[in-house]
């Protein structure tokens, strides 16, 4: 009886022994399967993020009570982007400049804040082109469209080139969040580095924009955080924090329709590399 018994149970031993070995090499085999793929974790060897394309639309909206109508160039820009917007998502940014008219018979109230700052902007990315608005820039200075005759016209010229940035992938991804303590807003970045080899020499900038609504326009920049943030190093497969940065609102600023846009240049060549909105 005890023998029986013995064998029973060095059975049953046996048998789990083999279900238990068979559940490891099951669990071996499906971890050396899988890929490292979270978003943030530049330790995947394979890790990329999508391209994000930044649009950076000069303009002049006609807001002189009783002035001449202005002419609709600016608005077919707006709706152009704006339709964009909906194809692209998230990976479509849009930032609205607003600037002084020359001819005093218009004014744009938006182009009040930070006007020196983005005046200086404009003549550096339009360099020998003659000043004209709608002007714009994608991904800096490299491609960009005057003028907008048509909405459609200016929708086509547009999606030609966000389609050819928007279609491709980046070793560099941006991360950040927005937070408020009374008027002050704080920006904290992440910045991770896919790949095998370093980001060098660069620049972090920080553009605070409004959402003006359809009519005056959802992306209108308010300020630009200065100085910018010049970083030396990202090296291949980490994560940087940067320091946080921040900057003090006018009180009558409704923080729900602040936003901010983080982008990452190239000191050298002045490319915009990388960018996304604080979340």
């Amino acid at each position: 009886m005890n023998t029986m018994i013995f064998r029973y149970v060095s059975t049953l031993v046996k048998k789990v022994s083999v279900v238990r070995i068979s559940f490891l090499s099951l669990l071996i085999l499906s971890c050396s399967d899988l890929k490292r793929d979270n978003p943030i974790d530049p330790k995947n060897p394979d890790a990329e993020d999508k391209q994000i394309a930044l649009v950076e639309d000069f303009i002049i909206v006609n807001t002189k009570p009783g002035g001449p109508v202005f002419p609709e160039y600016t608005k077919n820009s707006q709706d152009a982007l704006n339709e964009l917007k909906v194809v692209y998502d998230d990976q479509l940014l849009v930032l609205e400049y607003h600037m002084t008219p020359t001819d005093t018979n218009y004014a744009d109230s938006l182009a009040v804040y930070d006007e020196l700052e983005i005046k200086t902007r404009y003549n550096t990315y339009r360099g020998a082109q003659g000043r004209g608005f709608p002007h714009a820039f994608f991904n800096g200075s490299a491609k960009s469209i005057q003028g907008a005759s048509a909405k459609d016209v200016a929708k086509s010229r547009y999606n030609d080139i966000v389609d050819s940035i928007a279609g491709a992938k980046s070793k560099t991804r941006v991360e950040a969040k927005k937070s408020f303590n009374g008027n002050e807003l704080k920006i904290d970045v992440k910045l991770a580095q896919y790949g095998s080899l370093d980001r060098n020499n660069i620049d972090v900038e920080y553009i605070v924009f409004e959402d003006k609504g359809i009519a005056s326009g959802h992306y209108s920049v308010r300020e630009i955080i200065s100085p910018s943030e010049a970083v030396t190093l990202v090296a291949a497969g980490s994560v940087l924090d940067l320091p946080q940065k921040s900057t003090t609102l006018p009180s009558f600023f409704d923080k729900t329709k602040i936003g901010v846009i983080v982008l990452v240049r190239d000191q050298l060549s002045k490319k915009i590399i990388q960018s996304n909105i604080a979340e």
